[in-house]
C-alpha cells in the first residue's frame, strides 16, 4: 500500500511539473489569437514606413529653374513670341511672357536693357522681367574702342584707349572676356562709379 502511495505522487509531480513547463513555454497571445510580439513587430515597420514616406516628400527643390539677371543690348523681334539680345557680347534669343510683352513696344534698337531669366527643360531663355535702363544711367555710359591689353586681376582689366591705359572692373570678368585674347581691338562700355572706378558694362571684339 505504501509502495502504491508513493509511485501515486511520483506520477503526480511529474505530470505537474511537465504541465508548468507547457504553461512557460506558450506565448502571450492577444484578443484574436496573435501573437503579441508579431503585433509590436508590425507595429515598428509601419513606424519606419511613416518616416521612409516622410524623407521622400521632404524635397530639396534641385529641379527649380534658376533665375539669371543681366544688362544687355536689345537687337529686335524675332517673331511674335521671342526677342533677340546681346548679353556679354553673345546674341541670345528669349522668349516673351505675357508680363515682357508689353514693354519690347516702347524699345528701339540699341537700347540697353535689364533682362532676368532662366532656361526651360528645352534650353529656352524665358524672360522674367524686361526694362529699359534708366535713361540716366544709360548717359553716363561711355563707349570707346580700344586695345585689350590683359587683365591686371581676377576683377579687373587693362584696355588702352588712344594710346592712354584704363583699368576697368567687372566682378563677372571671365564671362565677358571670352573668346578676346590679348592686343585685340575691342569695343567697351563703361562708365565711372562714387569712387572713381571704371565699371565695365560690355566688352566686344571688333575686326
Amino acid at each position: 500500500m505504501k509502495k502504491t502511495l508513493i509511485w501515486f505522487f511520483i506520477v503526480l509531480m511529474a505530470v505537474s511539473l511537465i504541465a508548468g513547463c507547457a504553461v512557460d513555454n506558450e506565448e502571450p497571445q492577444g484578443e484574436n489569437g496573435n501573437n503579441v510580439n508579431e503585433g509590436n513587430e508590425n507595429e515598428g515597420n509601419v513606424n519606419e514606413g511613416n518616416e521612409n514616406e516622410g524623407n521622400e516628400n521632404n524635397g530639396t527643390g534641385e529641379g527649380e529653374e534658376q533665375e539669371i539677371s543681366k544688362t544687355g543690348v536689345y537687337i529686335g523681334q524675332i517673331d511674335n513670341s521671342s526677342i533677340e539680345i546681346e548679353v556679354d557680347g553673345e546674341s541670345m534669343a528669349f522668349r516673351l511672357t505675357e508680363e515682357t510683352r508689353g514693354v519690347i513696344e516702347e524699345l528701339n534698337e540699341n537700347d540697353q536693357v535689364d533682362v532676368t531669366y532662366y532656361s526651360n527643360e528645352h534650353g529656352q531663355n524665358i524672360l522674367v522681367t524686361l526694362a529699359k535702363k534708366d535713361m540716366a544711367e544709360e548717359e553716363n555710359v561711355k563707349t570707346d574702342v580700344g586695345t585689350y591689353k590683359g587683365q591686371l586681376d581676377n576683377s579687373s582689366i587693362e584696355v588702352e584707349i588712344e594710346g592712354e591705359p584704363k583699368s576697368l572692373v567687372n566682378y563677372e570678368m571671365e564671362e565677358l572676356l571670352e573668346g578676346i585674347e590679348k592686343d585685340d581691338k575691342v569695343e567697351v562700355k563703361y562708365s565711372e562709379n562714387e569712387q572713381g572706378q571704371l565699371d565695365l558694362k560690355s566688352i566686344k571684339k571688333v575686326e
